[in-house]
C-alpha cells in the first residue's frame, strides 16, 4: 500500500532527475574563457558537435581481423545507444550503413566550415524518417548533457554603465521600461546563436587563444586544423555587431566586454531552436522574425529606432544547428530553391541586412526525386549522398524481428534458423550478379555444394564481416584490401529494391504465427516450406532456397563435428612450429627444431604428411608446393618481424590460420565411426531417459559429450541439440559434404 512517505520519496527522486536537466545560468565571458583554457570542447561548431556526439553514443567498434594486413577496417559498430535505446520508434543500421554513417559524420569536422548538405537517399519503407528522428532526438539530448555543451552569446546590457537616468531619460508613459531599468539589466539573446568567441575582433582572437591554451599540442591542433578555421574567420551576426558598435560609443571596451555573457545553446526541436524539421506541407516563412517587446525596449534604451534592429530569419534559429527537409515534395521543393545560394555562399538576406548562416542541412529524398537536387551546381560541392537502403545484413534483420516481437522468439527456433529466414529477405534486396565478387571468384562452381550460383550467400557473409572457412586457399589469397573494399563499396549501393522493411515484418508475422505452436522447434525445413509458395518465386533466384539448405547443412555439420571433436592443442602447435622451421631448410637435411627440440628429417615424406593434415589430401603436388612457398614467404616477410618485435608466434595471424586449418582437417572423419551405427541415433533419441543406460558405455559417453557441447558452445537447448543431431544423421550430411572440414 502506498503511503504519503513513499509517494514523496518517488517525487523527490523524479525531482532530482529533473534538476539534472536544468542548464546552468548565464556566465560572464571572462569566466567562460577560464573554461576554454582547460576544455577545448567549448570551442566547437555544429560539425564538430555531430562528430563528438557520434563518438559519445557509438563505441569504438570491433574489427574481427585487426592484424590482417589486408584489413579494410570494416568495423562492427554498436549503434544501439544512438538509434535504438530510449527511442519509441528505433532505427536499425546494418553494418554497411553503420560504417558509412560513422565515416560521414566523422568527416564533417574535417571539411569546409561553411554549410554542408547531407542527402539521405532511400526507397519508401527503408526507414529514412525513423533514422532522422532518432538522430535528431539524440543530438538534442546530447546538447543538454555536459559532454555535449554548446555555447552562444547573450548580452546583459548594464543600464547604469550606459549612463542613463531613470527620471531624466524616460517619461511617465514608460513605466515598464523604468521597471526594467530598476533591475539594471536588459537581456538580449543573440538570435543567430553566435559562439561567444566571435564577439572578439578577428585580429585579436589568435592572441587571446594563444594566451589561454597552455597545452602546446592542443594549441597546434586548433591553430592548424581546418576544422577550427571558423574561430579565426567567422563574423558575428548583424545584431551583435550593431550592439557592439553602439556600446563602444557609450562605454570603454572593458565595460563592453563585462556585458558580454555566455549561455548554453541547448537544441529544442519543438521550438525550432538549433533543430528545425520541415515537412512537405509546412508553409514557407517569408517575413522576418523579431521580438516586439525587446525591440521597443532597445529603442527606448538607445533612444533610436534603428540603432539595433532585432530582426532575423527562421534560418537564424538553426544557425550552428541542423535544418532538415523531410522529403523533397510540395513546399519543400521551393524551400530547397531558397537554400540554393545559402548552401554555396552562407549568406541570407533579411530586409536590408545579410545573415551569415553556418548550419548542417539534411535532406531526405526518394531516388526518383534526386534530380531536383543534382541539377543545381551550387549543391554539388557541398552535398554528400548517403544511401539509406533496405537492410542488407541478415543479423540486423534478425534484430528487427527481436525488437518487434521480443527476444523470446528465439526460444521457438533452432539456432541459425532465424538467420536463414533473414537471409531470404536480404536475398530479395541484392542484385543477382555482383560484378566485384565475379571478378574475385574465378570459379564459382567449386562452391555449388555450399553456396548459390550467384554467390549471394557469400556476399551476405562479407557484409556481416565474416570470411567463410570454406573458401579455397586461392580465393583467400586473392582477397586483398582492394577486392574487399570494392565488395563493400558495391554493397553500399545494394538494397534499393526487394522486400521492404514493412513487408519483411508482415512476412515474418505470417511465418511466426504459423509455426510457433508446433513441436519440435522451428527448423530450416519450415522456413523453406514457407517460401516455396509460388507467390514468392520472383523474389530470388531459382536455386537460392536449395542453396540455403546446403549452406545451413554445411554449417550445422561443422558444429556437430566440433562438438564431437577431441584434439590435443599442444600437439598441433608443436607440429606447426616444426613446419615453420623446416620450410626454411634444405630438402634432405636433418635438423633439430629450436622450439620443440625434435629431430626431423626434412624430406618430401615429411612435407606430404604435414601438408595433408593442414590443407587436405585432394590437391596436386604442384598446388602443395605453391602452398609451401606462400607460407615460407609470409613467414619470412611478416611473421618473423612480428616475433622480433616481441609478439608471441602463436598469436600471429599466419600461425592462427594454419592452426585452424589443421584442426579442421582432424575433424574431417570424426563422425564416420558413428553414422553407420544405428544405436548412436537411437541413443540420441533416448538421451536423458531411463532407456539411455541400456546403450554401450562408449556410445553413452559420445552422445553425452556431443549434446553437452552443442548446448555449451553453440547455445542449443537440450531439445534442439537432439533435434539437429537426428536431422544430421537422417539427412546423411556427412555424405553430402565428404570433402569438407
Amino acid at each position: 500500500m502506498l503511503t504519503k512517505l513513499s509517494i514523496q520519496s518517488q517525487l523527490d527522486k523524479i525531482g532530482k532527475e529533473m534538476d539534472k536537466e536544468v542548464l546552468p545560468s548565464n556566465i560572464p565571458f571572462s569566466d567562460f574563457l577560464k573554461n576554454v583554457s582547460s576544455e577545448t570542447k567549448t570551442l566547437r561548431n555544429i560539425f564538430q558537435l555531430v562528430h563528438d556526439m557520434i563518438d559519445y553514443y557509438v563505441p569504438a567498434g570491433h574489427n574481427e581481423y585487426p592484424n590482417d594486413p589486408e584489413s579494410i577496417n570494416y568495423i562492427k559498430y554498436d549503434c544501439s545507444d544512438l538509434f535504438i535505446k530510449k527511442e519509441d520508434n528505433p532505427f536499425f543500421a546494418d553494418r554497411l550503413l553503420a560504417n558509412q554513417l560513422v565515416n560521414v559524420f566523422h568527416s564533417l569536422r574535417q571539411g569546409p566550415t561553411k554549410n554542408k548538405m547531407l542527402v539521405f537517399v532511400g526507397p519508401p519503407g527503408s526507414g529514412k524518417s525513423t533514422f532522422l528522428n532518432s538522430f535528431l532526438n539524440k543530438l538534442e539530448q546530447f546538447t543538454r548533457c555536459a559532454e555535449g555543451a554548446m555555447y552562444e552569446t547573450v548580452w546583459e546590457l548594464d543600464v547604469e554603465k550606459l549612463g542613463l537616468n531613470i527620471d531624466d531619460d524616460f517619461g511617465d508613459n514608460d513605466a515598464d521600461i523604468k521597471e526594467m531599468i530598476r533591475g539594471n539589466k536588459l537581456i538580449v539573446p543573440c538570435p543567430n546563436h553566435d559562439h561567444p568567441i566571435l564577439q572578439i575582433p578577428k585580429d585579436h582572437r589568435s592572441d587571446l587563444l594563444d594566451s589561454l591554451i597552455q597545452d602546446e599540442t592542443v594549441k597546434k591542433h586548433i591553430f592548424t586544423r581546418k576544422e577550427y578555421q571558423w574561430l579565426f574567420e567567422s563574423e558575428p551576426c548583424i545584431i551583435c555587431s550593431s550592439l557592439k558598435r553602439y556600446l563602444s560609443e557609450k562605454v570603454k571596451t572593458k565595460d563592453l566586454l563585462s556585458m558580454l555573457h555566455v549561455k548554453r545553446y541547448a537544441f529544442n526541436r519543438r521550438r525550432g531552436e538549433g533543430i528545425s524539421v520541415y515537412n512537405p506541407g509546412d508553409e514557407i516563412l517569408r517575413e522576418p522574425l523579431g521580438n516586439y517587446e525587446l525591440q521597443r525596449r532597445l529603442d527606448l534604451l538607445f533612444k533610436s529606432s534603428d540603432a539595433v534592429e532585432y530582426l532575423y530569419s527562421d534560418l537564424a534559429k538553426t544557425n550552428n544547428g541542423v535544418m532538415a527537409i523531410m522529403d523533397v515534395k510540395l513546399k519543400n521543393v521551393e524551400r530547397l530553391k531558397i537554400l540554393h545560394g545559402i548552401i554555396s555562399d552562407g549568406i541570407h538576406k533579411v530586409t536590408t541586412y545579410e545573415e551569415t548562416i553556418n548550419s548542417l542541412f539534411i535532406t531526405l529524398i526518394n531516388p526518383e526525386d534526386l534530380d531536383k537536387i543534382e541539377k543545381r551546381k551550387s549543391f554539388q560541392d557541398r552535398m554528400t549522398r548517403v544511401q539509406i537502403p533496405y537492410v542488407r545484413d541478415y543479423s540486423t534483420e534478425v534484430e528487427i524481428y527481436r525488437n518487434t516481437y521480443g527476444k523470446r522468439i528465439d526460444q521457438f527456433f533452432l539456432p541459425h534458423v532465424l538467420n536463414s529466414f533473414a537471409r531470404i529477405i536480404v536475398a530479395s534486396r541484392l542484385s543477382e550478379l555482383s560484378v566485384e565478387v565475379s571478378e574475385w571468384i574465378a570459379d564459382p562452381h567449386q562452391y555449388e555444394a555450399i553456396c548459390d550460383r550467384d554467390l549471394l550467400l557469400l556476399q551476405m557473409e562479407m557484409y556481416v564481416g565474416n570470411i567463410p572457412i570454406w573458401l579455397s586457399n586461392e580465393d583467400l589469397n586473392s582477397l586483398n584490401r582492394d577486392t574487399r573494399r570494392k565488395i563493400i563499396n558495391e554493397g553500399e549501393l545494394q538494397g534499393k529494391e526487394g522486400i521492404s522493411g514493412r513487408e519483411s515484418i508482415s512476412l515474418f508475422n505470417s511465418f511466426y504465427y504459423l509455426y510457433r505452436q508446433q513441436e519440435p522447434l522451428i527448423s530450416i525445413n519450415d522456413v523453406l516450406n514457407f517460401f516455396q509458395d509460388k507467390k514468392y518465386e520472383n523474389l530470388f533466384s531459382n536455386d537460392f532456397l536449395e542453396a540455403l539448405q546446403k549452406f545451413y547443412d554445411f554449417n550445422l555439420l561443422q558444429e556437430i563435428k566440433e562438438s564431437l571433436f577431441y584434439y590435443n592443442e599442444e600437439q598441433i602447435q608443436s607440429e606447426i612450429l616444426d613446419y615453420f622451421f623446416c620450410i626454411n631448410n634444405e630438402l634432405g637435411s636433418t635438423i633439430e627444431s629450436p622450439r620443440t627440440k625434435k629431430k626431423i628429417t626434412v624430406n618430401q615424406k615429411y612435407f606430404d604428411y604435414i601438408e595433408k593434415l593442414v590443407i587436405g589430401a585432394n590437391i596436386t603436388p604442384e598446388e602443395r608446393k605453391l602452398f609451401r612457398e606462400d607460407i615460407q614467404a609470409r613467414y619470412i616477410t611478416k611473421t618473423l618481424n612480428e616475433v622480433r618485435a616481441g609478439k608471441d608466434i602463436k598469436t600471429t595471424s599466419l600461425f592462427k590460420e594454419l592452426f585452424a586449418q589443421y584442426k579442421q582437417s582432424l575433424k574431417q572423419d570424426v563422425l564416420a565411426p558413428l553414422v553407420e551405427n544405428n544405436n548412436f541415433r537411437l541413443a540420441i533419441k533416448d538421451f536423458k531417459t531411463p532407456e539411455f543406460k541400456n546403450y554401450d558405455k562408449r556410445i553413452q559417453n559420445d552422445v553425452e559429450f556431443l549434446i553437452n557441447n552443442l548446448i555449451e558452445t553453440f547455445k542449443y537447448t537440450e531439445t534442439g541439440a537432439r533435434q539437429v543431431c537426428i536431422y544430421t544423421l537422417d539427412n546423411e550430411l556427412l555424405k553430402k559434404f565428404p570433402d569438407e572440414g
